[in-house]
């Protein structure tokens, strides 16, 4: 028996599925089996039948397909290894590394190798396609494969002469060879199944296993449902399930007329090409919003919109007794979300940030990963100080500046040759051991013995500090050299080491905490365990031994792996007002959802994969493909909302104009029930005044200084209200005046239309800040320099066989630098041999660049004509002129051509 249910996608989805699946379940709970997409979808639905039935129900009646498929297996074959997606991401990122040895014969793939390893997000890239090409491979099926618009676009863009497609291919046949098997799908016990393969041997070995067992069905009913989009592989797998149940329930949805809902039409096709019969039905989006409403509100920039988007949530929360639970905000990206969560943390308002954090953004991650840093790329001297303000030397008394200055005098802030930690050890530790010897003997002759006896305990203080960090490095290297390779089971036992006596003894955490919760990083924590523990499982299933693993590839295979897992900051869950991004915040129903920065940068959400797009003729399809998902997406989570507000900001901070999604125009054009209102543009109120209006403790406290409130005041406000008061209300500050603009240079126009606060308090509060006056010190040096060699080599001839020779230009130019250093600076440090070093390396190369841009755009005169130096001055223009500008008449105008 095969039946199809064809339901209207609205808020009430996962009640009408449950009301629809309850008699089939109640009538035989260990006989029934619901199948769905996603984690949360099947959660939504065994939740719903678990309030219906009022009992603890079978869970395992309940599954993800995926998951159903491989407990499957696993119930066939218990000793199978299943290699799932987190193996995937270590063995490519193991592979890179070894294909980088292996390939430095083809210099043009070994150079792609090295590019894809330096970048931050290339496993998660290569990843991705390496998943869809392997399941196209495994699938064999042409006319399923090019029933999927994703599966084909991808297929159709990867050049075979490609080095992203020799990648896969090496990839391909490494993983066949970790598989201990070829894909003939012949029976072997103790083999090794990856993702896909497991649905190769759903569709493909198990039907024949049943038959030799006398069976024709694995149960009785199943219900599928949820399912938008289908892979070539589930595609296989379900036509499995049609004929493995003696009942196959296939819950669908009523066609909806818009691009981004495709795929319904696919998944009609397929159903009745599997011998289901209904008939389709199709509804459009007026109709599915007609009852919704809509509200859109410009503000006028990105931050007064999260500012007033706070205030009217708790204004909402306060007036219309709601509970936060029944308010969402979809957010475009983390920082959106961040700064919304510091808005409503100030509010005092219940929320639950739902985003995943990569790990590399983790200061406890960082901390814990900082010593095989150290050592892997050359104990440098940045690196050394990370270590001390991490806390792994121990606990001191000495700030970061003073050990830096300490180093710097003593010469060894610019030590930056990179040096084994031997070398590195001794001379640090010798070269503070001579200073301290010699501040010893300064201390018999002289009458500052308080000022150096400080120096003395500064210095020993110094030295026990680096003394902590170079032994921590050596137990490391100690592990590695007794094995004569390092294994991840010996990282795993130093983070725990180091967990136990810097980050707990010496509560290095507690530094952080007013940047960054304490709740977050331990969330961190875990995660950064489980990712080292699976580090370790799934390099044992790739490593023919231990030994093949150097530390090296060790850092860098966990340093890349930490830029694409995630943990989540908070796990605060119940009654919150729930932040969630546009692919979270589908099937999640909330009486009111906000949209927040809806503008043409966010909505569409177009993401593709660079490694396809770089090499691809494809990409304006892919992208199309991703748009229209990206459509789908926000509809399906406005559909699950009795009231959606969208929200977008005219301009940045910074004045440069924003322009709103173009779904905006579409949905006002579109939609009945679309309010525009234009309330927020209102200037903004500085200075609370109305007490109706405030929901954060900060303007509470102005508005309590600015009323005399001093009774609901804290404490340490009594004593200042009245200088607060006064300095917040000085008159001093406030412009009864017109301002004389004076000259208006186009710096002061620049500076107006970025930011007219920037241009008062810069040019009329003449409040410019520090100058870094080592910036001219650098200019000056380089028009010396320029003046002296252009002196030299005046002609173009002259420059072109100079240029040709560049290093011997280069050491000119050094030599130069060397000469007239002692005339333009004045700074004490600037003295030391390694700074001027260091210093007189970067000029040289900017000043190379120079000459040789300017050799290369030399514009060549006609033979016999010369260019003065009166000419060159003559082409200056400076045109003045008089115009008129609103009501202002006469204005006078300046423009002028440099030479």
């Amino acid at each position: 028996m095969k039946k199809v249910y064809l339901f209207d996608l609205n808020p009430e989805h996962f009640k009408n599925v449950g009301d629809l699946i309850l008699p089939f379940y109640n009538e035989d709970p260990l006989n029934f089996l619901f199948l769905g997409p996603s984690g949360f979808y099947v959660k939504q639905v065994a939740e719903y039948i678990a309030s219906q039935t009022k009992k603890t129900i079978n869970r395992d009646a309940f599954r993800v397909i995926n998951q159903y498929v491989t407990e499957t297996l696993k119930t066939y074959q218990p000793q199978s290894v299943i290699l799932d997606r987190d193996f995937l991401k270590v063995y490519i990122e193991n592979e890179i590394m070894d294909l980088i040895e292996e390939e430095k014969k083809d210099e043009e793939f070994s150079e792609y190798l090295n590019v894809i390893s330096k970048s931050q997000k290339s496993v998660e890239y290569i990843l991705d396609i390496f998943e869809k090409k392997w399941e196209i491979s495994r699938v064999e099926d042409e006319k399923i494969v090019e029933s999927s618009e994703e599966y084909k676009l991808l297929d159709d863009s990867i050049d075979n002469n490609s080095n992203l497609y020799i990648l896969y291919t090496k990839l391909e046949k490494k993983l066949e060879d970790i598989l201990e098997t070829k894909f003939d799908m012949s029976i072997k016990y103790q083999r090794n199944y990856d993702p896909v393969s497991v649905y190769k041997w759903f569709y493909e070995i198990l039907p024949n296993r049943l038959k030799e067992e006398g069976k024709k069905y694995i149960g009785k009913r199943v219900v599928i449902s949820g399912f938008f989009d289908i892979s070539p592989a589930v595609n296989k797998t379900l036509k499995a399930f049609f004929d493995l149940f003696e009942e196959v329930h296939f819950i669908t949805w009523v066609n909806i007329e818009d691009r981004s809902f495709d795929s319904i039409t696919n998944i009609h096709n397929f159903l009745k090409n599997e011998g289901f019969e209904f008939q389709s039905k199709r509804k459009g989006l007026k109709r599915i919003f007609e009852n919704t409403n809509i509200e859109i509100f410009p503000m006028n920039n990105d931050v007064s919109e999260i500012e007033i988007l706070t205030k009217e949530i708790k204004r909402r929360l306060i007036s219309e007794n709601l509970s936060p639970d029944d308010l969402g905000i979809v957010v475009p990206n983390n920082s959106t979300a961040k700064l919304l969560a510091d808005y409503m943390e100030d509010a005092k308002i219940p929320y639950r940030f739902k985003n995943d954090v990569s790990l590399n953004e983790s200061q406890i991650v960082l901390i814990l990963l900082q010593p095989i840093k150290t050592l892997v790329r050359g104990c440098e001297v940045e690196d050394i100080l990370a270590m001390i303000e991490s806390g792994y030397g121990g606990v001191t008394e000495l700030t970061m500046e003073q050990i830096e200055n300490y180093l710097k005098h003593l010469n060894l802030f610019y030590d930056i040759q990179k040096s084994s930690l031997k070398n590195r050890k001794e001379k640090w530790l010798n070269t503070i051991e001579k200073e301290i010897e010699k501040r010893n003997s300064q201390l018999k002759g002289t009458e500052e013995i308080e000022r150096i006896s400080e120096e003395l305990k500064d210095l020993r203080e110094l030295k026990k500090c680096l003394g902590n960090i170079f032994s921590l490095l050596e137990d490391i290297q100690k592990s590695k050299d007794r094995k004569r390779y390092f294994s991840v089971s010996d990282y795993r036992e130093l983070v725990k080491e180091w967990i136990d006596t810097y980050l707990s003894h010496f509560n290095i955490l507690k530094t952080y905490e007013d940047v960054i919760p304490i709740e977050s990083q331990l969330n961190a924590l875990k995660a950064f365990e489980a990712l080292v523990f699976n580090v370790e499982e799934n390099l044992g299933k790739i490593l023919k031994s231990d030994k093949n693993l150097g530390i090296e590839k060790f850092y860098k295979i966990l340093s890349s792996l930490i830029q694409i897992e995630t943990y989540r900051e908070s796990e605060r869950y119940d009654n919150t007002v729930e932040i969630m991004s546009l692919e979270d915040s589908r099937f999640v129903k909330k009486k009111y959802k906000y949209f927040v920065g809806f503008t043409e940068e966010n909505y569409p959400s177009i993401k593709v994969n660079p490694f396809i797009t770089s090499m691809s003729n494809e990409g304006t399809l892919i992208a199309r493909h991703s748009e229209k998902i990206s459509r789908r997406n926000l509809f399906i989570s406005m559909i699950f909302a009795d009231n959606i507000i969208f929200t977008y900001p005219n301009a940045k901070l910074s004045g440069e104009p924003i322009l709103p999604s173009p779904y905006e125009k579409e949905f006002r054009n579109n939609f009945k029930n679309v309010k525009y209102s234009s309330e927020f543009l209102s200037k903004k109120e500085i200075l609370p005044t109305d007490p109706e209006n405030i929901f954060s403790d900060t303007e509470a406290t102005i508005y309590y200084i600015l009323n005399g409130k001093k009774e609901f005041l804290q404490s340490k406000h009594y004593t200042d209200i009245e200088r607060l008061k006064k300095e917040i209300t000085n008159p001093s500050w406030q412009l009864y005046k017109n301002t004389d603009l004076g000259r208006l240079s186009h710096t002061k126009i620049t500076t107006y239309v970025d930011c007219p606060f920037k241009y008062y308090l810069g040019i009329e509060g003449r409040l410019n800040g520090d100058k870094d006056f080592g910036k001219f010190f650098d200019g000056l040096i380089k028009h010396r320099v320029m003046k002296e060699i252009f002196s030299k080599y005046k002609n173009y001839e002259v420059m072109s066989q100079k240029i040709l020779n560049k290093e011997e230009l280069k050491e000119e130019i050094k030599n130069i630098i060397e000469d007239i250093w002692e005339e333009y600076t004045d700074d004490f440090l600037q003295t030391y041999q390694a700074i001027k070093d260091v210093e007189s390396e970067i000029i040289t190369e900017d000043i190379l660049d120079s000459i040789e841009d300017i050799h290369r755009n030399y514009i060549h005169f006609k033979k016999g004509i010369d260019l003065t130096y009166s000419q060159v001055i003559a082409t200056e223009l400076e045109v003045n002129s008089k115009i008129n500008i609103g009501n202002f008449h006469d204005v006078d105008l300046t423009s002028r051509i440099d030479r």
